[in-house]
């Protein structure tokens, strides 16, 4: 069998230029779209003397659009209670609803209908191929397990690449996490680039070198820092 690079051929090798036609589409049908059936969305675009119409470029989406913030957000879920007044569909359409941490205040909430979902479980797979994560691998989820975004749906995501997946999650004491990790014979792991930090710095505590309990494959996300070089450097010595 030969592996392919990655996991949607037929969009994901798409050529710049069709590619942009096609977000550019998406985008205008959007705009038209959350403008007609979000009363959040319709009350921000005239309050800021804009119509979907009015957006003829990436440009104009970028300079005309208003910002969204989590302020926003939170008061449009008093308003619209109990899932915000920027809900587009009736709520017998709504199949999964996910919280925000609240790491910065009340918790805000993410709705999704069965076409949201069947969309975010193809980006999930995209990225988790494109990290290397195939049919075979153990692999290991120490990311949240509850009502949190990339909690289920990466767990949902890895077993429908052909993974065996472990869904342990956070928090679980370092010292389990390493027990399951050498018992259960994980090859890949998911976490936020904090974590795995923390996690391979506890294993060196114990007198093991992360570089050998199994790893091969680490998935990072959920913050900032795998991104940004020096992180990333240190996140690719810990595990090698």
């Amino acid at each position: 069998m030969i592996d392919k690079f990655v996991w949607n051929e037929e969009m994901e090798l798409i050529p710049d230029d069709k590619m942009r036609d096609i977000q550019w589409n998406k985008l205008k049908n959007m705009l038209e779209y959350v403008y007609t059936n979000s009363k959040f969305y319709k009350s921000k675009f005239d309050k800021a003397s804009v119509k979907p119409s009015d957006i003829k470029s990436f440009d104009d989406f970028s300079s005309k659009i208003p910002v969204t913030t989590k302020d926003d957000l939170r008061s449009m879920q008093k308003e619209g209670y109990p899932l915000g007044s920027n809900m587009t569909v009736p709520l017998e359409k709504i199949v999964w609803v996910t919280a925000s941490t609240g790491t910065t205040g009340k918790p805000t909430y993410t709705c999704c209908t069965q076409k949201d979902w069947n969309m975010w479980m193809e980006c999930i797979k995209r990225m988790f191929w494109l990290g290397g994560l195939r049919p075979g691998d153990v692999h290991f989820h120490a990311l949240g397990l509850s009502n949190w975004i990339s909690g289920i749906s990466f767990t949902q995501a890895a077993r429908e690449i052909g993974a065996t997946v472990v869904s342990v999650g956070v928090p679980t004491p370092a010292e389990r996490m390493l027990m399951l990790i050498q018992d259960i014979g994980a090859t890949s792991m998911v976490s936020t680039p904090s974590y795995a930090e923390h996690l391979a710095e506890r294993i060196e505590g114990f007198g093991q070198n992360p570089k050998e309990i199994g790893i091969k494959k680490l998935v990072c996300g959920g913050e900032p820092g795998a991104g940004i070089p020096r992180v990333k450097e240190k996140i690719e010595n810990l595990w090698g």
